[in-house]
């Protein structure tokens, strides 16, 4: 049931993920188009382009995380083979606690946006919906990282 969900999760985010970058690339093209063939263009184009790019960069830390893609810094557990999956533990703690973080914080300030009414400049999209995207992200990459965890430990505990 949970790796079916979990699939289904997947999927979604590279939905997002294309439609984010495809409908970025149109409008920029267009507009580019329009600006230098008209002398006018869409007034939202850069805007919507940069909030398309902030929900893009937080799905794909999540995408990232489930293939194993993220940055790391693997020294220590290339000499030291035994410490491996030490390391890797705390590392995913630590990368626990950086989401909790991003949840608590990026929920603090949406809520605070939602009761402040402000409106984005050209698209009047409710700032609360583009800030939302932290604590959605951070969601994204707890889940990501406790199956990670999960995955850590059941293969350990096979091998002992």
């Amino acid at each position: 049931m949970l790796s079916r969900i979990e699939k289904m999760l997947s999927e979604t985010e590279e939905i997002i993920i294309f439609l984010s970058i495809f409908s970025s690339l149109i409008v920029i093209f267009v507009n580019i188009v329009l600006r230098y063939l008209f002398a006018k263009g869409f007034v939202f184009s850069e805007e919507y382009a940069r909030y398309s790019m902030v929900l893009l960069v937080y799905i794909g830390v999540s995408q990232a995380i489930k293939k194993n893609s993220m940055i790391r810094v693997d020294i220590i557990s290339s000499f030291i083979p035994k410490a491996r999956f030490s390391l890797d533990l705390i590392a995913n703690i630590f990368s626990l606690i950086a989401a909790i973080i991003l949840i608590w914080f990026g929920l603090k300030f949406t809520i605070w946006q939602y009761s402040t009414g402000q409106k984005s400049i050209a698209m009047e999209l409710p700032m609360w919906i583009a800030f939302a995207i932290v604590p959605l992200g951070g969601s994204l990459m707890f889940m990501r990282y406790t199956i990670s965890t999960i995955g850590m430990i059941k293969k350990a505990s096979r091998k002992a």
